[in-house]
């Protein structure tokens, strides 16, 4: 088994309902392309986040605000990305004539900076967007620890999922939390738990050692299947962590799983809207904005989005 990076992945997911504003909003900041002039990188370069939207005759409660987790990224090239709840793009900025200009495709906002905040305007809808600066990191898209040594090491949220339906496994998707980290003899204990257990009862507890620019495993389980020494080989993440195999079933049929990781605590800038973990928007997203450590149980039971069954 191989663990290696992977952007080919999909799924059904549910719709959502959005306020008049919200859907404005997202109008607004869906963003396809631009061809705005050269940016002036004068110190604008950085993370935003949204923090008040409104129009014509409508504000955005905080809550609503909140729940959007919209993050802005300029970079010093002037290009920059969009994430958030409902939406995921690409932008350019730049000044023009003191004004800081936004293009978003067919739509230019346009602003000012002041004191860490963006405060921009659509003339067309009569949108108004602030944004306060979150971090001096202009780029949260490589996560910092695939830059160390250890890149394994550390918390990770994503999902597993089977497949196939073959035996009696039949198709699901979990949510799922993961952590690496050191033991006092040098190796490494991987532990991973979905929505349905937890950090003390996981699906998953794998013992590993280095070698080289890889971590291969010394010995563990997966579900109800034993992990023998060498079966999993995790290769640097960059920045997540794909597993793709088969394992036999209760009956000794065939069923088919993957299993996709990402560092806890960034958002997952560039994955498309089908990749996200199922409770990505839900709860992932407002636990990192509030600055929240990797818990370890995920509160599935007390967010709006719930599975009848998780997994189904």
């Amino acid at each position: 088994m191989i663990l290696r990076t992977s952007s080919d992945l999909s799924r059904d997911r549910k719709p959502r309902s959005l306020p008049t504003l919200l859907l404005l909003t997202a109008a607004l900041l869906f963003l396809l392309s631009g061809c705005s002039e050269a940016a002036d990188t004068s110190g604008l370069a950085g993370s935003y986040v949204l923090t008040y939207a409104s129009g014509p005759y409508t504000v955005m409660t905080e809550s609503q605000v909140r729940e959007q987790c919209l993050i802005l990224i300029l970079r010093e090239d002037g290009s920059g990305e969009i994430s958030g709840r409902d939406l995921d793009g690409r932008i350019r900025w730049g000044l023009d004539g003191g004004s800081l200009v936004v293009d978003a495709g067919s739509i230019r906002l346009k602003g000012y900076a002041e004191n860490g905040s963006l405060l921009l305007e659509e003339s067309g809808s009569g949108a108004t967007l602030r944004f306060e600066a979150e971090t001096q990191t202009p780029d949260p898209v490589a996560p910092d620890v695939t830059e160390t040594a250890d890149a394994w090491l550390g918390d990770w949220y994503g999902w597993w999922k089977i497949e196939s339906e073959l035996g009696s496994m039949p198709r699901s998707w979990y949510d799922c939390c993961a952590r690496i980290a050191e033991q006092e003899d040098g190796s490494l204990l991987l532990t991973l738990w979905d929505e349905d257990g937890t950090a003390s009862e996981p699906i998953a507890e794998l013992r590993m050692i280095r070698r080289g620019e890889t971590i291969e495993a010394l010995g563990g389980y997966f579900l109800f299947a034993e992990v023998r020494e060498g079966e999993w080989r995790l290769e640097r993440p960059d920045p997540a962590l794909y597993l793709a195999d088969e394992l036999h079933d209760a009956e000794g049929e065939r069923f088919s799983y993957s299993i996709y990781l990402r560092p806890w605590g960034k958002p997952w800038i560039g994955a498309e809207k089908d990749q996200l973990p199922f409770y990505y928007e839900d709860w992932y997203l407002p636990a990192i904005r509030a600055g929240e450590k990797m818990p370890d149980r995920i509160p599935w039971q007390k967010m709006e989005t719930k599975r009848e069954n998780p997994g189904d």
